[in-house]
């Protein structure tokens, strides 16, 4: 699969049907590049598609300051 069928599968799972955007694109590469991922990543990452971590099952948001705080 290419990198746009890739993504365009994980945007059908989450019942998007579009085309990815090239900001989606861009962060999707450069995530897969990753030798490691932190938290860190993952918030930015998610954060492209305007989506949040969630920082326990009961699901409160972790935001921005809470998060660079604990990174």
């Amino acid at each position: 699969m290419t990198t746009i069928e890739l993504i365009k599968e994980s945007l059908k799972i989450e019942d998007i049907y579009r085309e990815p955007r090239p900001a989606e694109v861009a962060a999707w590469t450069a995530f897969m590049r990753l030798d490691d991922v932190t938290v860190g990543d993952l918030v930015v990452f998610v954060d492209i598609y305007g989506n949040y971590i969630l920082d326990s099952p009961q699901g409160k948001e972790l935001g921005m300051s809470q998060l660079k705080a604990a990174i």
